[in-house]
């Protein structure tokens, strides 16, 4: 079982991720289900990122697949088991 992230994502960790899983800040807008803006105010440290949504960029990190229609798939399953715990 992996462990809940223990401390909120900062700006730089989430341009890493955001990196890493080689989306555009559209392409999270879209998988997550925020406006473009939101995505540009976690991108520069104006807005706290909200825990779930480490936790979805994290599990969508574990996913090799890059097709945005399957990562949304996978955020929905992420959702899904997160209302589970």
């Amino acid at each position: 079982m992996t462990d809940f992230p223990k401390k909120n994502l900062t700006a730089e960790e989430f341009k890493d991720l955001q990196a890493e899983l080689g989306l555009k800040a559209l392409d999270i807008a879209e998988i997550l289900e925020v406006s473009k803006t939101t995505v540009t105010r976690w991108r520069k440290g104006l807005t706290a990122i909200p825990q779930p949504v480490h936790l979805a960029l994290l599990y969508l990190k574990s996913q090799k697949d890059q097709d945005i229609d399957k990562l949304k798939q996978a955020l929905r399953d992420c959702l899904n088991r997160l209302d589970e715990l």
